[in-house]
């Protein structure tokens, strides 16, 4: 009969692989931490993206203007009330609420609000900074005076982390609203903002 050897691991063995491993989960958490920043700035230009067009629907079916307005410039919390007459901010008691996004998946992103200047490419940042918002007519487009003075009219979202994306999402005169990646060109990449 033949004697069978029972064979485990050797310490040296054992040590070897536990180095491996942590040389990979070294390697891979900084990439990580970059994948979740990203999606945390993806997520909360999204929200943006669906308070404005929220914004713009509501306006048009209810057939009065309708603001949204963002209410801090350290995360992506907004809202989105109809404007009663003589009504300038959904801060106002008279605003009703329609909708709102509190602060939740998006800590850790920062939000800049920016007015057109001269052109769809030169903006600048909203005199007095945020809260900030733009006003839908019943029309579905932003109210002229709106537009050309201190709408929102780009809202740039981006992380507080280092070597994370900046995303732009901005609205045409038309009310269109769009999200592109503010580091990339349109000639190499479908979204990309820049020229």
């Amino acid at each position: 009969m033949m004697e069978r050897q029972d064979r485990g691991f050797s310490l040296l063995e054992l040590l070897v692989v536990i180095t491996i491993i942590a040389i990979m989960v070294a390697l891979a958490v900084p990439n990580y931490r970059t994948w979740i920043a990203n999606t945390k700035v993806r997520t909360a230009a999204e929200s943006i993206q669906n308070g404005l067009r929220t914004a713009r629907n509501e306006a048009a079916q209810r057939g009065v203007n309708v603001r949204f307005e963002l209410t801090s410039s350290t995360d992506s919390t907004w809202q989105v009330c109809s404007m009663p007459f003589g009504v300038t901010t959904c801060s106002d008691t008279k605003a009703v609420i329609l909708d709102q996004h509190a602060v939740g998946e998006s800590v850790g992103v920062v939000v800049t609000g920016s007015k057109l200047v001269a052109s769809l490419t030169n903006f600048a940042a909203v005199t007095g900074g945020l809260p900030g918002g733009i006003t839908f007519t019943p029309l579905a487009r932003p109210l002229p005076a709106d537009y050309n003075k201190n709408a929102l009219l780009r809202i740039d979202t981006q992380s507080t982390a280092p070597g994370t994306r900046r995303l732009a999402t901005t609205i045409t005169a038309g009310g269109s609203v769009q999200t592109c990646d503010a580091g990339l060109s349109k000639a190499t990449a479908a979204n990309g903002c820049l020229p």
